[in-house]
């Protein structure tokens, strides 16, 4: 990933207050160490460019509601790769930018959104953490899919000023509608159930218990299908993740299930 500086021309834009930050972690999120997961505030600003068709750009602006760390997250329908711009880190002026090389923008199927939230580290030396999320959706005959996945990264102090690494990918939202009924006689066996349904959701919290070091994260789904309306017990699940000094990145006390008809993507 490169340190790039980007100049944004803006030629229409609207600006709204993301509402996801107020759906998800209601409340503050830390352990005994001091390491928190902090409600983020989000703007997303679009520019449309009327001289030039499909050279349209989004940005969502986000920094912590004590306005210590903030940043912009930029894509655009003619380039491929978003990038990350930190405009404040720790109470500074920042004017870092990041290629997020393994994200990808996509007008018809997959968006980029900001997780409202950042994961502050007890010790500033460590950095903190901030997640961007890939939103998916297809539609076809009879039903459609839409399916969210969790890219959390690390911004740390180097040398030079900030580095950044990925360190975890959960999938956070996934949701189906498949058609089922081809023929009145299908109908009448179904009950009228014209689709199979399937719909998982998730949390993440901190393990409370951590006195020193890094963050230990608690993931929870709950996944769900219908016909009948039941509770998916492979795709409810519970993991601890912990971080591994070595490899930089978060790793699950056990391996998460596949969970297909949760979760769509064109990997």
């Amino acid at each position: 990933m490169e340190n790039i500086h980007i100049a944004m021309p803006i030629v229409l834009v609207k600006l709204f207050f993301s509402q996801q930050a107020l759906a998800e972690n209601p409340t503050s999120n830390i352990d005994k160490a001091g390491n928190e997961i902090r409600k983020m505030s989000l703007i997303q600003v679009k520019t449309m460019s009327l001289d030039l068709p499909g050279s349209n750009k989004t940005s969502v602006q986000g920094c912590t509601n004590d306005r210590d760390f903030c940043f912009e997250l930029n894509s655009s329908e003619d380039r491929d790769t978003p990038t990350l711009k930190i405009t404040r880190v720790y109470d500074q002026e920042s004017n870092t930018s990041f290629e997020l090389s393994k994200l990808k923008y996509d007008r018809d199927h997959l968006d980029l959104s900001v997780w409202p939230n950042s994961l502050q580290m007890a010790d500033a030396m460590q950095g903190l953490m901030i997640g961007i999320e890939e939103n998916y959706k297809t539609m076809y005959s009879g039903g459609g899919a839409t399916s969210t996945k969790l890219h959390l990264f690390h911004l740390y102090p180097t040398s030079n000023g900030l580095g950044i690494r990925e360190t975890l990918v959960l999938p956070m939202r996934g949701s189906a509608m498949i058609r089922a009924c081809f023929s009145e006689q299908d109908c009448k066996q179904r009950r009228g159930a014209y689709h199979d349904e399937y719909e998982l959701t998730s949390k993440i919290q901190l393990d409370k218990k951590i006195a020193s070091g890094f963050p230990k994260l608690i993931f929870q789904t709950h996944a769900t299908s219908f016909p009948p309306k039941q509770e998916d017990p492979e795709c409810t699940f519970r993991r601890v993740f912990s971080f591994d000094n070595l490899k930089k990145t978060y790793k699950p006390n056990k391996a998460l299930p596949i969970c297909e008809e949760y979760i769509h993507f064109n990997d």
